[in-house]
């Protein structure tokens, strides 16, 4: 009786292993990377890995309040976020989130639709839509 323990033990532990976070970047849009979107909506890439990347739109701030926030771009085109101060873009639907307020980032768009966002340190002043045609 007490091998088959040890046996389902081992097995389970092994099981639960498989399942942690490899590293290898999958699962939320935040993991993608330019070359290899996640397969979702939309991908979230870091500032380091936009720079190289051709931005179809920026959205920065001023104030309380978004520049250009509501800008109509191709399906696979990249967004720039550029804040001026703390602030974040974050969506009301849950696909995307840029991260820590005041940090830059992109955003491809994979799919058509309208994607309203607003700023988490803002939400009743700092709002917009993105919306994506094919």
């Amino acid at each position: 009786m007490r091998r088959y323990v040890v046996t389902l033990v081992l097995v389970g532990a092994a099981g639960l292993a498989a399942c942690g976070d490899d590293g290898g970047g999958g699962g939320t849009p935040d993991s993608a990377t330019p070359d290899s979107p996640s397969g979702s909506a939309v991908d979230v890439i870091s500032a380091a890995d936009c720079a190289s990347l051709t931005i179809a739109a920026t959205i920065a701030t001023a104030g309380t309040a978004f520049t250009d926030g509501d800008p109509t771009v191709a399906v696979g085109a990249i967004v720039k976020f550029a804040p001026n101060g703390s602030h974040d873009m974050v969506s009301d639907t849950g696909l995307f989130d840029t991260g820590e307020p005041s940090a830059t980032a992109c955003l491809r768009f994979n799919e058509a639709g309208s994607y309203p966002y607003h700023c988490s340190v803002h939400p009743a002043t700092m709002m917009g839509t993105v919306t994506v045609n094919q």
